[in-house]
């Protein structure tokens, strides 16, 4: 395992790569919240080079100055796939990674092998993310009115009441994100989300996809011509009409479910999700560019 800082722009990206092999990035959800796939990783680390990083302005990684904005997160994955020296990669992400990931495999075709779209929100800027209706029936009336009230947040940014805010609704939507929600590990001391979300960075990037970025995506999506793994678990608090339509738009997907799992596919059934990858990358790896990078991982040099 090596981690490696990445300057894209004025930004720093922390990553952190494991494995060998055809190279692979996951991007995490949020936006504002920071890297949470090791288990994924785990699952891929024996055929694959892996790679994980937080995105600009969360946790390890700076915020720099470019614009918050859905193009300036794709280049600095541009810049990752750049820094390793790999020619192709599979892209993959969970949650909003699932859709940063796809944005990127619009904008550099040439340069994805795969998509893996693990667990997204849809691309309907008009509902991308809403999922609030279906978790108030996962929560109790009076974790419901805690949520509402997190949410709304009139604390003033960087304030201690700010922070409490956010981790409260951090932790009632980690609940909710689980099929079973006794099953879900304590929130307080699982280390999955070490810190809050940055709420501006979320702002910023998901105001810009509803604003500017998701009105042409369906139509650009029929024009990618990569293999795509479309998951998404049954009991999923996101609408499962949204995640259908990113299937159906993509010429060469693979539409999969997985039976008692809701948000978190790897903490929930991860046998279930290491065969589902199992089999898409089965098929989807064998003509994959075997581009070496300019470091080598196993010599834990930066």
């Amino acid at each position: 395992m090596v981690h490696k800082t990445i300057v894209s722009g004025t930004a720093e990206i922390w990553t952190e790569i494991s494995g060998e092999g055809i190279p692979v990035v996951l991007s995490h959800g949020g936006p504002g919240l920071c890297d949470n796939l090791g288990g994924v990783a785990e699952m891929l680390a024996d055929r694959f080079l892996t790679v994980r990083y937080d995105q600009r302005g969360c946790h390890r990684s700076t915020a720099g100055t470019e614009p918050m904005s859905v193009a300036t997160l794709i280049e600095d994955m541009e810049a990752v796939r750049r820094s390793l020296g790999v020619e192709k990669w599979i892209v993959g992400g969970h949650s909003w990674g699932a859709n940063l990931s796809l944005l990127y495999a619009l904008e550099y075709p040439h340069r994805t092998q795969a998509l893996l779209y693990l667990s997204g929100g849809g691309v309907d800027p008009n509902r991308v993310g809403s999922s609030l209706e279906q978790r108030r029936s996962r929560l109790t009336p009076d974790e419901w009115d805690e949520l509402q009230n997190a949410l709304a947040d009139p604390a003033e940014p960087g304030s201690e009441l700010h922070r409490e805010n956010q981790m409260t609704a951090a932790r009632l939507f980690w609940l909710s994100d689980f099929s079973d929600r006794s099953a879900a590990p304590n929130f307080h001391t699982d280390p999955l989300y070490p810190v809050p979300r940055n709420g501006a960075v979320f702002s910023a990037v998901i105001g810009d996809f509803k604003t500017r970025v998701g009105a042409g995506v369906l139509s650009r999506m029929s024009e990618l011509d990569v293999p795509a793994l479309v998951l998404r678990g049954q009991d999923d608090p996101i609408a499962p009409e949204l995640v259908r339509q990113v299937a159906e738009h993509l010429p060469r997907s693979s539409y999969v479910e997985l039976e008692g799992v809701g948000h978190t596919p790897w903490l929930e059934r991860p046998e279930l999700l290491r065969a589902a990858l199992d089999a898409f990358l089965a098929q989807s790896s064998s003509s994959a560019s075997t581009t070496s990078p300019t470091w080598a991982p196993s010599s834990g040099r930066p």
